[in-house]
């Protein structure tokens, strides 16, 4: 029987490792069609055109959209290549990603200079909130996942965070990431995953006497923003947080409305300055996923 449950298991693995490029050859397209040429193209500039701040470091957040769920470009196989092409050109040190299925994690860790943290329990536990970060640039030191009390979806709605160190200068912060229950379905819920997401920050915060960047798609919006969505949340967390968009020197965004309509935010705590806030919300990349990557360069 031991036997067995290992030849099962080496399969399985062995199964996942070809996962990409099997899956990759399926191209239909089931809703917007996808100029792979322009999303290339894009990504290019985006390389060129959003340069570093000195010796800040570059944090981001975003949601993959889980593959098999057919909006916009429709499933993963047919959005694989520009994502993973977004995720590289933006050169973060460190990314908060969402809906992180199994087939996603193959294929950002296979087509990305990146490094997951806690690889094995996001692969095989199937947990799908991660962070990724460059190991030339930052080392991992210490990790925790903690699954929120409350919410019907472990897999999808967790708190993953890391303990990093800048190579160069030896600097440590802190990286905490999650995935909030839409609010619009059960309020009580999603403000109790805020609250227990806040206690985890000051936590953390309180422990390693560092900066914290927080990162993730609360499924909130700003007061005043139109959406069917409560602001209750995004009040909760940024009492005790500073929203990178507000502290930021400098702003890039295609249109004034974007972080009106925005769910993902990235916020601080403790000292740091925020030298920019970009979301990449040219039109091509709507193609990829229902949710934009935001990025912002921070001096610590």
């Amino acid at each position: 029987m031991k036997n067995l449950s290992r030849i099962l298991i080496v399969i399985y693995l062995f199964t996942l490792s070809i996962m990409p490029s099997v899956i990759i050859l399926n191209t239909s397209i089931t809703h917007t069609e996808i100029n792979k040429a322009e999303i290339t193209a894009l990504c290019k500039a985006v390389g060129r055109s959003y340069r570093r701040k000195g010796d800040s470091v570059r944090i981001a957040t975003y949601n993959l959209l889980a593959d098999g769920i057919g909006y916009y470009g429709g499933r993963g196989s047919n959005r694989a290549d520009g994502v993973c092409n977004l995720v590289a050109s933006v050169d973060a040190d460190v990314i908060g990603l969402q809906e992180v299925s199994r087939w996603w994690f193959c294929n950002i860790k296979g087509n990305t200079p990146y490094a997951f943290i806690d690889p094995l329990r996001t692969e095989l536990g199937g947990f799908m909130t991660a962070i990724i970060y460059n190991p030339e640039r930052v080392t991992a030191l210490e990790y925790g996942n903690i699954p929120l009390q409350r919410g019907s979806n472990y897999r999808l709605r967790r708190i993953v965070w890391a303990l990093f160190k800048i190579n160069d200068s030896g600097r440590v912060f802190c990286v905490i990431n999650t995935h909030l229950n839409l609010s619009d379905t059960d309020s009580s819920v999603s403000i109790f995953q805020a609250q227990q997401f806040a206690n985890s920050v000051r936590q953390l915060n309180e422990k390693y006497n560092c900066p914290v960047v927080v990162t993730g798609d609360f499924n909130a919006k700003k007061r005043g923003a139109v959406t069917y969505r409560s602001s209750v949340v995004y009040d909760l967390l940024s009492l005790n947080m500073a929203d990178t968009h507000y502290t930021a020197v400098q702003k890039r965004l295609i249109n004034a409305s974007d972080h009106n309509r925005c769910l993902d935010h990235i916020f601080t705590v403790g000292k740091a300055t925020v030298k920019e806030w970009v979301i990449l919300s040219q039109k091509p990349f709507k193609s990829l996923s229902d949710h934009y990557l935001i990025f912002t360069d921070i001096g610590l």
